[in-house]
This record gives structure tokens, sequence and C-alpha cells, in this order.
């Protein structure tokens, strides 16, 4: 073996020990709460990040990847999917360098449903609309039968108050594909608020006290689950 090729299997080995042992982590959760996610993050992962590279900045990615992957575990459990019957597909019409991929499984009634993850709604429902609201990109779309059920939006970071405006209009684009579209948004903001954003108020962080019909804060990610797979089973 060329010494190329040792070295893909050894970075390839290594990315597969690190989401292993993320997965295992999944694993051992029961019931979800996003303030215990928010403590392994803030506490512990971003302390020892900066303790390493003198910030966490820009290594968001871990806990959106752990709730991704907790989402999938959920719906296999609780809908009863068996091995093999949660496929990892590759999404229609991918450009040269894409790998773009949905999880999807089908029931007993033939009804077919899709997790995805920041993708385009247009390309996983698969729909032919040129709908302003297909072009967006949920953090985790979830669908049945090329019908959007529910999206959960995860929030890491403060933001400026014209971000939180793009915001709204995003919940408001996402409930004209369906006024039953279920939207949760877990926040994982430090419990201390940043200088820069203590003198002044920020409506990312009341907005969601404004669109209560819209809009669930998802404290227990299962919680949440349990009413998008009560919708799914409709």
């Amino acid at each position: 073996m060329g010494e190329g090729n040792m070295m893909d299997t050894k970075y390839e080995n290594l990315a597969k020990t690190l989401t292993d042992q993320l997965d295992e982590l999944v694993t051992s959760f029961g019931d979800l709460n996003i303030n215990d996610l928010k403590t392994f993050y803030y506490d512990n992962l971003a302390v020892s990040l900066r303790k390493k590279v003198s910030t966490s900045s820009g290594f968001t990615g871990i806990p959106e990847y752990i709730l991704f992957r907790y989402v999938l575990k959920y719906f296999k459990e609780k809908l009863r999917i068996k091995e093999g019957e949660l496929k990892e597909k590759a999404v229609e019409g991918q450009k040269e360098g894409e790998e773009n991929y949905t999880f999807e499984w089908q029931d007993k009634n033939g009804n077919k449903f899709k997790v995805s993850h920041d993708l385009a709604l247009k390309r996983s429902m698969l729909t032919s609309s040129e709908s302003d609201s297909l072009k967006l990109k949920p953090d985790i779309a979830i669908i049945k039968n090329d019908e959007l059920i529910a999206v959960i939006e995860i929030k890491l970071c403060f933001v400026s108050n014209k971000v939180s405006e793009g915001e709204k209009k995003r919940i408001d684009d996402l409930t004209k594909l369906g006024k039953d579209v279920l939207i949760f948004y877990i926040y994982l903001l430090p419990d201390t608020i940043p200088q820069e954003y203590k003198d002044k108020p920020n409506e990312h962080i009341k907005f969601i006290q404004d669109d209560q019909e819209k809009i669930k804060n998802a404290i227990r990610l299962e919680s949440a689950l349990d009413l998008i797979r009560m919708r799914l089973e409709q």
C-alpha cells in the first residue's frame, strides 16, 4: 500500500473513531435535555477548546451533529424502524462534487418519510415548485410523502437584530408551506450574555415570545419529537 493510501486510511479511521464516539454519546441519552447539552458544550467542550486553541469559536458543528443523530435515534426507536430500513440516500440531481443525503424509511402502509439536514426544501421534497419558501435550508426538516411536517432550527450564538428580522421572515415563509407545519427553535445560548449585548435589547432573544403560535421552544427535544411523531403517525 502506498504512503498516500496509508494516510487516507489513517484519516478515515480517525474520523470514524470521532463520529463513533459521538454516536455512542447519543445512544446513551434517554430524554435529551437541551440544558444538559448546553452544559456539555459551554462548560466542558468549549473550556477544553479554549485551553487548546484559545477560543471555541467555529466549533459549533459538534452539538448540531449530536442533535441530528439524536433525532434519527428517536425515530428509529419510537417508530420501530428495523435495522437496515432507515437508509441514507443521495439527493437526486446533485452537481459534480456535491454529497447531499437524506435519511429515509417507509412504513407498512407505503408512507415515505425523510429527515434532512441543511438541505434546500425544494430538493428534499422533490418538487418542481419555484416558491421562495422551498429555497430555505432548515437545520433539520422532517417530511412525509413530500409534505413538510416539521422544522427544527438550532441557534448557538447571539445575532444582530437585522438577522432576527430575517429569521422572522423565514418563519413566515415556512408557514406558507402549510399552516400546520411544526417549527421548533433550540437555543443553545450561554447563560451569561456577552458584554456587547448587555446594554441593548436583542430581538433574537425575545422574538420567540412574540410568535408563540408559530414557534415552540424545544427545551426537551424528546417532547418536541413526540409532537412530530404524532403528526407522522396520522
